[in-house]
Parts: structure tokens; C-alpha cells; sequence
């Protein structure tokens, strides 16, 4: 049951069993969306990649949200497996049997599993390139940002003697302030970071990271990259 998929890991979960029959059961037309998904995948597609395509997917078929998510993740939990195990897709096709999906149901799927197998080396491909920039030092997987605003009082020392009227209680001003989130990961383990600017200090990094860009760009000249070439994005940013 399952043996390639989770092998060395136990038993398979009842909700992992259900949800990959769950993803075998759907009409053909939603098979055949979610192949399509796939088959729009970029070079060095990542697995946040794919899950983006499918939900832009899902978003043009109608049916049960929860069961058409599930069937989406549960895909994406397969590619992810298959390409870090290099496995076949005959493994796979036999791990659906082992869960009792009939032969019907597998050869609706077949297509689904054609268009996975024809982007596995990409995934692969930005498996190792992940294994190489991400040795010894954390990589962005997300970066969010909100703005605020935050309660300027003239004092920050509170005298207990003054009762009420003091300065710790007298309001001066509301500052704005940018609140940067960022998810990190190294070696398979995720950090989250979040960090306070004021206007002033946004502007900095943002002139920061411009230089940046710039120097990312003469790097690439010199070593004969394109301009979009090398650029996969790696995070989402919001």
C-alpha cells in the first residue's frame, strides 16, 4: 500500500489513501484542467509553482471546493514524491492499485500522470538548484508586507505617583510604519521573521536591493545569461 510513495515512512494516512482516490475519481474534464496545469509549467518549476497553476485551474470548474482542493494538493503531493524519489510512473500507477483504484480510474488519470512525468526533470532541476543555493545559508520562501500605523506618546517612562496626568499618557502623533514578514528555509526547516521600518528605513532597503538588481544584471552579462534567464523566482512576495 503505497510502498514507493511512502516508503520507509509507516503506514500511509486514511486522509492521503482518500484524498488520491478522491483525485482518481474526478471527471475527466477535471483531469484533463489539472493536466493542462502541468503541462503550463515553466522550466525549473517548483512545487509552489505547480500549486499555483492548479488553483488558477480550479478556479474555472465547477464542483465541490473542498474535494477539487484536496485532489489538487494530493497532486502535487505525488509530483513532489516522484521527483524526489525518481520514481516511475508504473511505481506509481502501482501504488494506485494498492489502494484499490480501479483499472477505469487509472486509465483516467493517465493522462494527469503523462503531463507530471513530462515536467518531472524540471522539478528535479529546481530540486538540486534549491540543494546548491540553499547549502549553509536560509532562503526566502516568502516575503509579506503591511502597513501600519503606530501611537506616538511623549513619554515612554510611566510614573506611578502621577496617576493619569503625565506625559506616558499624552498622545503626540501616529507614525506610519511597514511591517515586513519573511518565511526562511534551511535544510527543511522554516523561521519566520518579521521586522518593523519606518518610511525613511523602507526607502533604504528598497535602494538596497535596486543596487542590487543592478550588479545582478552586470553578473549576468558576464556570464552570458539572458535577461529573464536565471531569474526563477524562488518566494512569493506579496
Amino acid at each position: 500500500m503505497l510502498e514507493n510513495l511512502s516508503a520507509d515512512e509507516g503506514l500511509p494516512s486514511q486522509k492521503l489513501i482518500q484524498d488520491l482516490r478522491t483525485l482518481c475519481g474526478l471527471a475527466g474534464k477535471d483531469l484533463s484542467q489539472l493536466a493542462s496545469a502541468f503541462d503550463s509549467l515553466p522550466e525549473d518549476a517548483s512545487e509552489e509553482d505547480a500549486t499555483d497553476a492548479l488553483l488558477e485551474k480550479l478556479r474555472g470548474i465547477t464542483g465541490e471546493p473542498e474535494r477539487l482542493g484536496a485532489a489538487a494538493n494530493v497532486a502535487i503531493y505525488v509530483w513532489g514524491r516522484w521527483a524526489a524519489r525518481r520514481l516511475t510512473k508504473a511505481q506509481i500507477i502501482s501504488d494506485l492499485k494498492g489502494i484499490v483504484v480501479d483499472e477505469d480510474q487509472r486509465a483516467a488519470v493517465g493522462p494527469l500522470l503523462d503531463a507530471m512525468e513530462r515536467k518531472i526533470e524540471s522539478l528535479r532541476r529546481h530540486m538540486v538548484l534549491g540543494l546548491a543555493l540553499g547549502t549553509g545559508t536560509p532562503r526566502i520562501k516568502s516575503a509579506t508586507c503591511v502597513v501600519d500605523a503606530r501611537a506616538i506618546f511623549k513619554s515612554q517612562t510611566h510614573d506611578k505617583e502621577l496617576g493619569h496626568t503625565q506625559p506616558y499618557f499624552d498622545f503626540d502623533r501616529m507614525v506610519p510604519v511597514v511591517i515586513l514578514e519573511m518565511v526562511s528555509e534551511l535544510n527543511g526547516e522554516k523561521a519566520t521573521h518579521s521586522f518593523l521600518m519606518t518610511e525613511k528605513q523602507l526607502a533604504q532597503m528598497s535602494e538596497v536591493l535596486d543596487r542590487a538588481g543592478q550588479r545582478l544584471k552586470i553578473v549576468k552579462k558576464q556570464l552570458g545569461l539572458s535577461a529573464d534567464e536565471g531569474s526563477k523566482k524562488d518566494g512569493r512576495a506579496e
